[in-house]
């Protein structure tokens, strides 16, 4: 199991910041249970700010059954109403009151053929629990749907409560951490706690100490190592589900994940039929991407990552001979400068912590000073391969 799901919250009061908004939910659930019909929740924020985790926790402390409607894989009218339209009118088969999450639901588009105009419906019949997650909740498309729910806004969880968290967790799992491990590991993850729940983990891998030596790990060059195990679900498991959540849960650019897919695909898929099937599969993935920055309809990139996970499915005969993963010939030229990128961020966020400064601030008042005086690199307390890049740049 992964931490981040191992430690998970399982109560509202587990959850990491945003007291008011906890508190709002708690309240909203309590009154459900005491037989009080509420508005339906939308509930907006960051990436990993704990929307879905704020439901999930919800269902399990006021023991409500839940009804999960992913709307990236459910986004017709006629599966939405099928599926929660049934189940908001009726109690689980144990009597218990059913909680209906329908996440992501900004992610539908209007050519979801009626799936915006189902949740609106059953969002007026309002006859259960039901939330919903968006991490833009004000899209002109969603007007109808945030006419109809209690808006709950989550801001990005701090620093500081992300350090405590992963301090907690290596604690837990008797793991020596250094203080300035966490500290970079939080600050990286830019409140995203998911993110950095997965950073620590992949840093203390098979290890009892982990120090500032291993960061490295999480630089740009090294993300292989983590779309490998991606690439080993989705090429080899045939299971859609599975590679689904694998893409879903990288994090990675689609782009990117698309490139590595296009590279390896022959090296598991050798069968003739199994690599066409691959192929079309990854070329209509293609298409949506194109539409998304042609059309800047971002609602595509889940129909994108739909199509590269069913490649999973395309695999029906045992390849005849092992060829490892390959980094993509398309974007070995592009690495080295996504890794300059990664550090010049770096950068100019230690310089923005030493004065106050946010990291685009820092950039504008200190870059010519770094060149002009190369001894503040130490007062910044950069490392050498920051120092080396600082040089580097005419």
């Amino acid at each position: 199991m992964l931490w981040a799901d191992k430690y998970a919250p399982s109560r509202l009061d587990e959850v990491l910041g945003n007291p008011s908004a906890v508190k709002q939910v708690k309240e909203w659930a309590e009154a459900w249970k005491r037989g009080e019909r509420q508005p339906p929740l939308l509930i907006t924020g960051p990436t990993g700010s704990g929307k879905t985790s704020i439901a999930l926790a919800c269902a399990k402390e006021y023991g409500f059954q839940l009804l999960e409607m992913n709307t990236g894989e459910q986004r017709t009218g006629k599966t939405v109403e099928r599926t929660a339209g049934q189940a908001s009118m009726t109690l689980s088969l144990f009597g218990k009151m059913r909680l209906i999450l329908f996440d992501e639901v900004d992610l539908m588009t209007s050519g979801d053929r009626g799936g915006l105009s189902a949740v609106a419906k059953i969002l007026k019949q309002n006859t259960s629990p039901i939330i919903l997650t968006a991490e833009n909740a004000f899209d002109p498309r969603l007007r109808e749907i945030r006419r109809l729910c209690k808006v709950i806004k989550l801001r990005r969880v701090s620093t500081r409560t992300i350090e405590k968290l992963l301090k907690d967790i290596a604690e837990a799992e008797d793991i020596s951490v250094e203080d300035e491990v966490i500290r970079r590991i939080a600050e990286y993850s830019e409140g995203d706690v998911r993110s950095a729940i997965n950073d620590l983990e992949m840093l203390a891998r098979g290890k009892k100490r982990v120090t500032v030596e291993d960061l490295s790990v999480l630089s740009y060059r090294d993300r292989e190592k983590g779309i490998f195990d991606v690439l080993k679900i989705v090429l080899e498991s045939r299971s859609f589900s599975m590679a689904r959540k694998a893409l879903m849960e990288s994090g990675e650019d689609p782009g990117f994940l698309l490139a590595w897919l296009e590279e390896n695909l022959p090296r598991t898929h050798q069968h003739p039929e199994d690599l066409a099937g691959g192929f079309e599969r990854l070329s209509r993935a293609d298409v949506y991407l194109g539409r998304v920055m042609k059309r800047q309809d971002y609602g595509n990139i889940r129909y994108a990552l739909d199509e590269m996970a069913l490649v999973s499915e395309e695999k029906k005969h045992h390849r005849k001979k092992f060829m490892p993963f390959d980094f993509p010939q398309s974007l070995r030229i592009r690495s080295g400068i996504k890794r300059e990128g990664y550090l010049l961020r770096s950068i100019f966020r230690k310089v923005g912590r030493k004065c106050h400064l946010s990291s685009k601030k820092a950039a504008e008042s200190y870059f010519v000073l770094l060149k002009l005086f190369p001894g503040l690199a130490d007062y910044f307390e950069l490392d050498e391969d920051e120092k080396r890049l600082l040089e580097s740049i005419k």
